[in-house]
């Protein structure tokens, strides 16, 4: 999954013509970083394990985790490299782990909450479409949310 969220996210910094490699495999780096390794993963896990009723196999439930913690990258690193494109912020010296910990902990209860939604929905069973067209659906609102900002 890195080798794809890394692509993901190098197509992003090249959209907003990010030339610096240095500066944006920096950024990439720290957001799978703490996206996989840091309370993302582990968080949204527990959270969807918690859910009352919840009958899911292994493989939705890590499908449901690598694909939120995916559609968290890619918002987050769309956020960023928009603000380094239109300057409102520069790339060098920032503490990225930091920055990019305390966006995963604004993103995640959104997507949380979505994927809790859709299991109260279906009265606990949910399956891989339904993930993929619950994160779809939040994408969405991450996006018009971005445009306001």
């Amino acid at each position: 999954l890195v080798p794809i969220q890394s692509g993901m996210l190098a197509g992003v910094a090249k959209i907003y013509g990010i030339r610096d490699k240095d500066d944006a495999n920096e950024i990439i780096d720290t957001i799978i970083k703490v996206g996989g390794t840091t309370m993302g993963g582990k968080a949204l896990l527990n959270a969807l394990k918690a859910i009352p009723g919840l009958n899911v196999a292994a493989a939705v439930l890590n499908a449901a985790v690598a694909g939120s913690i995916t559609l968290a990258a890619g918002e987050i690193s769309n956020v960023l490299f928009q603000k380094a494109y239109t300057k409102e912020i520069e790339l060098k010296g920032i503490d990225w782990d930091k920055e990019i910990t305390k966006m995963f902990e604004e993103y995640m209860p959104g997507i949380i909450d979505a994927l809790k939604a859709l299991a109260q929905n279906n009265n606990g069973k949910i399956d891989i479409k339904s993930i993929g067209e619950a994160l779809a659906k939040l994408s969405k609102t991450f996006l018009k949310d971005s445009k306001k900002q």
